[in-house]
């Protein structure tokens, strides 16, 4: 994939075996760490052309499996780490940004958020692809 180092060696794959939860084990066929969106659009395009599944991972600290792939490519995210911009109102994030780095910066412009997950290590894009946090998430 021009641009994104597909890595297939075996110690980097079993790297990614299991999740927090450890119930679900699993090898990924090939692994992608991202570091730009366009990374992922160059991974996602060629995953379709060959119809390749794609799982994503950010901090791995989902507890069913929803991070593990039995197949296919995992696409870690954590390299997209980066805070974009905030309004005063809204921050905007790169996935792989976790939940104590997002209190940084926030607490650094005299910010806060309403909602945390339980592990400030987890990430944004891992939280939100397992259904949010609490009941104010879908508000905020």
């Amino acid at each position: 994939m021009t641009g994104v180092h597909l890595r297939t060696d075996r110690a980097t794959r079993a790297c990614y075996r299991t999740d927090g939860g450890q119930i679900v084990f699993g090898t990924p066929d090939a692994v992608v760490h991202a570091r730009s969106p366009e990374d992922v659009a160059v991974v996602l395009r060629r995953a379709q052309a060959d119809l390749t599944p794609v799982t994503c991972r950010g901090g791995g600290l989902t507890t069913e499996g929803e991070s593990v792939s039995r197949s296919g490519i995992l696409l870690d995210i954590k390299g997209m780490n980066r805070f974009i911009e905030c309004d005063g109102t809204t921050a905007w994030v790169e996935a792989g940004m976790t939940w104590y780095e997002v209190a940084s910066a926030l607490r650094a412009r005299g910010l806060d958020y309403t909602s945390a997950p339980l592990n400030l290590l987890s990430t944004v894009g891992g939280t939100l692809g397992v259904g949010g946090i609490d009941v104010n998430s879908p508000r905020h």
